[in-house]
C-alpha cells in the first residue's frame, strides 16, 4: 500500500520526480538570475541625487520666470498710469481749444496731475534700475531728464495768463510724450508675452 500511494503521488505531480524537468527549471532560473543584473546601492543613490537636483533646477527656473513676469506686469501698471496722466492733460487742452472749458479750469486740472506724472515716471525709472531692466531704463532716461529740466526751470505748471499763447506748444509737447509712452507700452507688452511663453516652455 505505501508503494502504491507513493506511485500515485509521483504520477499526479510528475515535475517533482522527473529529473529532466527539474534540470530545465534550474537552468531557466539560473538564466533569469544572470539576465537581471543587480543594481548597486551607490548607483541608485547617485541617480536619486541627480533627480532631486534636476527638480530643484526646474523649480528655480519656474520661480525666476514667474518673478520676471510679475516685474514686467508692475512696470506695465506704472507705465499705464503715466500714460493716463498725459492723456488726461491732452484731453483738457483739447477741450480748451474747442472752448468746452475755460482757461482757469483747464490750468487747474492739468496742474493737479503734473506732479503725479513726474513722480510716477521717476518711480518707474527707479523700478527698472532695481530690477535690472537696463534697456527699458535707458529708454526712460530722456523722459526723466526732460521732466527734471522743466522742474528746475519752473516751467512744469501751466500759467493761466499764457495758456492761449502756448496752447499749441503745450499740446504738441504732450502728444510727443504720448507717442513715446505708447512705444514703451508696446515694448513692455512684448516682454510680458515673451516671459509668459518662456514660463510655459
Amino acid at each position: 500500500m505505501p508503494f502504491l500511494f507513493s506511485l500515485l503521488v509521483r504520477i499526479q505531480s510528475p515535475g517533482n520526480w522527473n529529473p529532466q524537468i527539474q534540470q530545465s527549471s534550474k537552468i531557466t532560473s539560473k538564466n533569469r538570475s544572470l539576465s537581471t543584473p543587480k543594481v548597486k546601492p551607490w548607483l541608485t543613490w547617485k541617480r536619486n541625487i541627480c533627480r532631486e537636483k534636476h527638480k530643484q533646477k526646474e523649480g528655480e527656473r519656474d520661480s525666476e520666470a514667474m518673478d520676471q513676469l510679475l516685474s514686467w506686469f508692475l512696470a506695465f501698471l506704472l507705465l499705464f498710469f503715466v500714460l493716463c496722466m498725459v492723456g488726461y492733460q491732452i484731453i483738457c487742452l483739447t477741450d480748451l481749444e474747442i472752448d468746452y472749458i475755460n482757461q482757469y479750469d483747464a490750468a487747474t486740472r492739468i496742474n493737479k496731475v503734473v506732479l503725479p506724472e513726474f513722480v510716477s515716471q521717476g518711480v518707474l525709472c527707479f523700478f527698472y534700475l532695481v530690477t535690472g531692466r537696463w534697456f527699458m531704463f535707458l529708454l526712460s532716461l530722456p523722459y526723466l531728464f526732460y521732466n527734471i529740466r522743466l522742474w528746475k526751470r519752473n516751467r512744469y505748471l501751466i500759467d493761466v495768463t499764457e495758456i492761449y499763447n502756448n496752447l499749441k506748444w503745450e499740446k504738441n509737447r504732450r502728444l510727443f510724450k504720448l507717442y513715446y509712452l505708447l512705444l514703451l507700452v508696446v515694448i513692455v507688452i512684448f516682454w510680458i508675452i515673451w516671459s509668459n511663453a518662456d514660463k510655459m516652455h
